[in-house]
């Protein structure tokens, strides 16, 4: 099994979480690196993974940091996009519709109004 491949079971399997942000990032979680507006997230690699990263996703090209065991790393052409195909992944799992609420003034309301409201006929997340 490659480490893509682990990382993709770990993050469907038992949804454990993941990560753009060190400083943001919770133990178990996988690290993806993504390009920031000043700085690439692949400069933070060895930060996430002794925070308690469980995997971190780098760019196909990126040096590996020494002081992260390779089967710990997982290299993509680009981070982002697998990103949001495993969240696009993780998303099929469940069979319930979703619900997206926008505009100005009233959003948080209108969420806890209608979750509470429809929580009498199925779970909501």
């Amino acid at each position: 099994m490659t480490s893509r491949e682990a990382v993709q079971q770990a993050l469907l399997k038992a949804f454990c979480g993941a990560s753009v942000d060190t400083r943001l990032l919770r133990p178990g979680e996988v690290f993806f690196a993504v390009a920031g507006p000043s700085r690439h997230g692949a400069e933070f690699a060895e930060e996430a993974y002794q925070k308690g990263a469980s995997y971190v996703v780098l760019p196909e090209g990126w040096p590996a940091p020494a002081t992260i065991p390779l089967d710990r790393i997982a290299f993509h052409p680009n981070p982002l996009q697998w990103l949001g195909e495993l969240a696009a992944a993780h998303r099929r799992q469940f069979d319930r519709p979703v619900i997206a609420i926008g505009g100005s003034n009233g959003k948080t309301t209108t969420k806890t109004l209608l979750g509470h409201l429809l929580s009498h006929k199925a779970p909501t997340l």
